[in-house]
């Protein structure tokens, strides 16, 4: 499930926006609803995120209801409001970039990583157990593949929950390099399970 997430992450599945005359006013359309996608939202949950979330904004089902009414609800408030909470770049939202989330590069600055991770942690509140912030090793490959000299990657992703909507359904922020830390390097397989045992 979380390999599937990183691949969406990377590489967003076109949707069908002809009907749109400005293909950028279209591409904009198709990451917003990319980004609710992504994270498990679907339009019947927005309005309850929104609220749960004190969004500085109002929001009714109709708003997603079509193109054009999600359009004509966005302005840059909201842009930039769903760009920070779920920590995606604005630059990609506004299609002036391919990149999806800033690359921090951790390996170079553990202090770093160390403050992003507390800095979203201490955002949350009091409400959660430890159970329910998670950290993942997603390998790049399998099998065979993944054994073979440089192909031996390994993401880091912390799950930092934003919301319980439901008992069934958290949503969460991803935090990752995404970079692809090479498990048969020197030490790099004893760092990644040092930084699990002290998350």
């Amino acid at each position: 499930q979380l390999t599937a997430w990183i691949r969406q992450r990377n590489v967003a599945p076109r949707a069908d926006l002809s009907h749109i005359g400005d293909p950028q006013v279209a591409g904009l359309i198709h990451r917003v609803r990319h980004v609710f996608r992504a994270h498990g939202l679907e339009p019947a949950h927005l309005s309850r995120f929104f609220i749960a979330m004190r969004a500085p904004f109002s929001f009714s089902l109709p708003d997603v209801q079509s193109d054009a009414s999600l359009l004509s609800w966005l302005d840059d408030e909201k842009i930039n409001w769903i760009s920070k909470t779920f920590l995606v770049r604005r630059e990609w939202i506004d299609g002036e970039d391919e990149q999806v989330h800033e690359r921090p590069y951790f390996d170079k600055a553990p202090n770093a990583f160390w403050g992003m991770v507390c800095e979203q942690i201490s955002e949350r509140g009091d409400d959660w157990g430890s159970s329910d912030f998670q950290a993942y090793f997603v390998r790049r490959g399998k099998g065979k593949y993944w054994e073979r000299k440089g192909q031996s990657g390994v993401f880091v992703v912390l799950a930092i929950p934003l919301l319980r909507l439901s008992g069934e359904r958290t949503i969460y922020r991803y935090v990752s390099d995404l970079m692809e830390y090479p498990w048969t390097y020197r030490r790099t397989n004893i760092q990644l399970r040092a930084w699990i045992r002290l998350l």
